[in-house]
């Protein structure tokens, strides 16, 4: 999707990370997962946001309620899944995003600040193991992808938004 083409959406779905360093692309898997298997009842925008940072300004203004997807940085066990409302994720000690999540963090400020933010973010976040350079997920992150899929498909259950899957 490029930036200023798009139809206005209430929710979006917004996959963060480099495909070119394995586990640090976990939300781009994500958004192809979720566009692949399913078709969404009323529309929603699948966002690969990539390491887009500030860029990611004019594709999220506008969005009442947001979901994004990505590696995280924290003690955990490789593949285990954690969620923060955006409260959480500003006041959270210890959670590390690589570079381009400072982007997603600084974007949501400044859509606050012209009163253009979401209203409900939800993070998805996996803690990665392998951030070298492969374009393929390692074993704990490829285990997680349909639990991480799974839960968006109930954070937007909760907003309304039917998944219908494809025929395959």
């Amino acid at each position: 999707m490029e930036l200023g083409d798009r139809d206005q959406k209430d929710v979006a779905v917004l996959g963060i990370g480099n495909l070119l360093l394995g586990d640090e692309g976990f939300g781009v898997h994500a958004i192809k997962r979720l566009s692949n298997n399913y078709i969404f009842k009323p529309n929603i925008e699948l966002i690969d946001g990539g390491t887009s940072g500030i860029s990611l300004m004019g594709l999220i203004e506008g969005i009442k309620k947001l979901i994004i997807i990505d590696c995280i940085n924290i003690k955990g066990e490789y593949g285990s899944i954690f969620v923060f409302n955006q409260k959480e994720i500003k006041n959270a000690q210890g959670i590390r995003f690589s570079p381009h999540q400072i982007g997603v963090l600084d974007v949501l400020d400044l859509l606050a600040m012209k009163d253009m933010g979401p209203s409900d973010v939800r993070f998805v976040g996996v803690v990665g193991k392998d951030f070298s350079p492969c374009l393929e997920l390692s074993k704990p992150l490829k285990n997680a992808l349909p639990n991480v899929c799974d839960l968006v498909l109930k954070f937007l259950k909760e907003f309304n938004i039917k998944a219908i899957l494809k025929d395959t």
